[in-house]
């Protein structure tokens, strides 16, 4: 049964045959039905600071992932048991890390790895009087956190 319909297989065909053909349209690779989905990734692009790492979480993927970096500063690990893509910067650049399964199936990720652009204070004060609204306080956090911050130059 596809889409609700039934598919009446004719008797002359052997077993064989019948039951690739009702495989193929049940998996939808007959007739230019839908492929089996390609490997989906929980990102497109990902910032890494130097010296860090990163978790992308991966799907869609059939058996173990070969990764191609297509620069030396980073370095991936792929866990099919977590499903979990660790990518760690090692040095300054930018460029792909294209992620392949055993059927083919790609997935690419933009990388870029860079000095962090800033740092944000492990505490920062603020203070605040009186019965205030739920958005004024978050302004005074953001503004609080902002003259604490500290950028890299060109941030």
């Amino acid at each position: 049964m596809r889409n609700g319909k039934c598919v009446t297989v004719p008797t002359l065909w052997s077993g064989a045959v019948a039951a690739g053909f009702v495989l193929a349209l049940v998996t939808g690779t007959a007739n230019g039905g839908a492929q089996a989905p390609a490997i989906q990734v929980d990102r497109a692009r990902a910032g890494i600071p130097l010296g860090t790492s990163l978790i992308i979480n991966v799907a869609g993927t059939i058996g173990p992932l070969t990764l191609q970096p297509s620069f030396d500063g980073v370095d991936g690990s792929y866990d099919p048991r977590t499903h979990r893509l660790l990518v760690t910067g090692r040095a300054p650049g930018s460029g792909t890390l294209t992620l392949t399964d055993r059927n083919g199936n790609t997935a690419s990720i933009a990388v870029l790895v860079a000095l962090p652009a800033g740092a944000i204070p492990a505490d920062v004060d603020v203070a605040v009087a009186g019965t205030v609204s739920q958005a004024f306080a978050a302004a005074r956090i953001r503004d609080a956190i902002e003259r604490a911050l500290v950028r890299q130059p060109g941030t």
